[in-house]
């Protein structure tokens, strides 16, 4: 018998995150088990339940998930609270109003492939899996306790569609304004 080559599955987030090579999957609050960077665009915005920047931005994430969305997007919200209980978060996307997939990443695996530290903290990644943009989703927020009347920028979505029409983004990174992401 010839022996293949093994590919070690590792099983995180107590059950919810799977590692088979580079193959993802995750079951979210409702269940539902989904590939993730699988071959289309993928967005994940990170938020905390409690952070009163990201519940402020509940609209505008709604407002992008629909909209991307239906040009082939994977869409996610990613609930990054280490102590975080299902039916908490069932009842925050219940409340906001969110109808895209939401998880939680207790061990903060997706955290830290995207590389980001604040809530709410967006990242996008090529159809191949690579990281092309993490930060801000505009800038409503210029600081803490300073929010601007309209947001200037579009970031987020301006890193969305650079990705869609295989172009580069051309601001790679920006800094969120938010809530810190503890224990990553």
């Amino acid at each position: 018998m010839r022996m293949g080559r093994v590919l070690p599955i590792l099983v995180l987030l107590a059950g919810n995150f799977a590692v088979a090579g580079d193959a993802l999957s995750m079951t979210d609050i409702q269940g539902v088990e989904h590939k993730l960077l699988d071959g289309k665009p993928t967005v994940f915005v990170f938020i905390l339940h409690d952070c009163p920047i990201a519940n402020a931005f509940a609209p505008e994430i709604i407002r992008l998930s629909e909209t991307y969305e239906k040009k082939g997007v994977a869409f996610y919200v990613v609930h990054v609270e280490q102590d975080l209980k299902r039916d908490e978060a069932q009842k925050h996307a219940k409340d906001f109003g969110f109808r895209c997939p939401v998880f939680i990443d207790t061990k903060h695996d997706l955290v830290k492939r995207a590389k980001v530290t604040i809530s709410p903290e967006a990242a996008v990644f090529a159809a191949d899996g690579t990281l092309k943009y993490h930060g801000r989703i505009n800038d409503l927020y210029a600081d803490l306790g300073k929010k601007r009347q309209a947001a200037t920028t579009s970031d987020l979505r301006d890193a969305i569609d650079a990705v869609l029409e295989g172009k580069p983004v051309k601001v790679a990174k920006t800094e969120a304004i938010g809530c810190v992401i503890v224990g990553k």
